[in-house]
């Protein structure tokens, strides 16, 4: 503004009106100072005056509409990473790692990244990048979160703990349910269950409303039966299975609370469990590695030839069989979306004897079937 108002001689000293670093029009290029009458001092102040409230407002004008350009397209790459659509949330990311290189997002857009490195290792530096130029700003947690992580997949208990002991000191910080849950983890797996049995129950009590309590559960049910207390893993298990009965970790549970029952010599309890197991989540690990132990354990096998919600149905496909002189039954379980009443046909000292059977049965009676490990079925 300054040089607005005090425009001197010389050769392209001149700011000019017209933003060519020229003189204006009707200025000599060259002289002594220029006599400015009144008129043209009131001009002068009109236009610093205007100028004074019109290029700031401009200017901020510009850079707000920048910042929504660049917090759109932040926006749009981190929709792609909540929707798990992993390549095209990385190469967004990329994107905007490029184009906009010193962002205020610059620290989230690199975590993200990290998050989506498939490489644990790769992931480590990824976040301890982020840890060392962030220093104790707001994505320090964050990073030291991500590099936790990292260090367990990696199997290095103690480092991951060690981060994970200088987030839980402050019991507001929304980390600290979940450093507590890992740092649980880590003493799971070092196979110091008492300490992993403290965090747990310490998460249990601190923060009963915090989403990471189902899996706190989990991890003080697997604490205690690491620690040969089969019952007080029990509870735990059953505490999970009647507070989440839909939770990520059923699947789990039940293989786990089939080997406590199992320790505790309740055999046909077990059988039962991993029947369910088996039944509600089939294409789980846990209900794999339960078949296989089972195919070692189980010495007899039944022929399942179907499964209703409705009892009335099963009712009458079992009347059906039993007509034909085939020894059917029904064996009532419990799923996800209520009891099912599955109807069976013998049982038998071998898979492949029960495979036989089936077979035959398929071809005559027209029924589909899958072989099951044998259950005695309740008496009437």
């Amino acid at each position: 503004m300054k040089r607005l108002i005090s425009i001197y001689c010389g050769k392209n000293k001149f700011p000019s009106l017209d933003g060519r670093g020229t003189p204006p029009p009707n200025l000599p290029p060259q002289g002594g100072g220029i006599y400015f009458g009144f008129p043209q001092q009131i001009l002068i102040i009109i236009i610093f005056t205007f100028s004074l409230f019109t290029l700031p407002a401009n200017f901020c004008q510009a850079e707000s509409g920048m910042n929504l350009k660049v917090e759109a397209k932040y926006s749009e790459a981190i929709q792609l990473f909540n929707r798990h659509d992993g390549e095209a949330a990385r190469k967004a990311l990329k994107e905007f790692q490029k184009d906009y290189p010193g962002s205020r997002w610059k620290f989230a857009v690199q975590l993200r990244l990290a998050d989506l490195e498939p490489a644990p290792a790769e992931a480590l530096k990824m976040y301890n990048e982020v840890l060392t130029q962030a220093g104790q700003g707001e994505w320090e947690k964050e990073a030291r979160w991500g590099l936790a992580s990292s260090l367990f997949v990696l199997g290095r208990y103690k480092e991951a703990w060690n981060h994970l002991v200088k987030m839980t000191s402050e019991n507001k910080n929304p980390w600290c349910a979940p450093a507590i849950y890992l740092s649980g983890q880590c003493q799971l797996a070092l196979k110091e269950y008492p300490e992993a049995q403290a965090l747990f129950l310490s998460l249990i009590e601190k923060y009963p409303k915090s989403p990471w309590v189902g899996r706190a559960l989990v991890g003080l049910g697997d604490a205690e039966l690491g620690n040969k207390n089969t019952s007080a893993s029990l509870q735990a298990y059953n505490r999970y299975l009647r507070e989440f009965p839909k939770g990520d970790m059923c699947h789990m549970v039940l293989h786990q609370k089939a080997r406590a029952l199992e320790q505790q010599d309740m055999k046909n309890e077990s059988e039962r469990v991993i029947h369910e197991l088996v039944t509600r989540y089939s294409d789980s690990y846990e209900a794999r590695q339960a078949r296989n132990r089972l195919s070692k354990v189980i010495k007899k096998f039944t022929i399942q030839v179907g499964a209703f919600s409705q009892p009335e149905y099963a009712a009458k496909l079992e009347k059906k069989l039993r007509k034909k002189g085939y020894n059917a039954y029904t064996l009532q379980t419990k799923g996800e979306n209520g009891n099912f009443y599955q109807v069976r046909v013998g049982s038998y000292n071998s898979r492949d004897f029960a495979e036989k059977f089936a077979g035959k049965l398929e071809k005559k009676e027209k029924v589909p079937f899958i072989i099951m490990p044998y259950i005695t079925p309740p008496e009437n």
